[in-house]
């Protein structure tokens, strides 16, 4: 059961990446600071990541700009599979390693 961001597509995620400055913070015209679209992906990728790490005991030294830079590059060939998708191809591919 996946709620949240990581049930949107790959292209949606891939969009909000390119939409936004590297840190996902930016100011609205009354100044007020807000978080970006794609920060809150990287941070649902993140937390996902983080969590199947620990329930299978990877060890990575993959930082998160590694692990989203991966996640990305895999969704430019598939669009229209889902962030979870993304980020589950990206565990399995940790514990191929292991």
């Amino acid at each position: 059961w996946i709620v949240g961001v990581g049930q949107h597509s790959c292209g949606t995620f891939l969009l909000a990446l390119r939409a936004h400055a590297a840190n996902g913070q930016g100011h609205s015209t009354d100044g007020t600071m807000f978080v970006a679209n794609s920060e809150l992906y990287q941070q649902w990728i993140w937390g996902y990541v983080s969590a199947l790490s620990f329930r299978y005991r990877l060890k990575t030294t993959t930082d998160g700009a590694g692990i989203t830079q991966w996640v990305a590059h895999w969704c430019e060939s598939h669009g229209d599979e889902s962030v979870s998708s993304a980020a589950g191809v990206f565990v399995a591919h940790l514990r191929n390693e292991k």
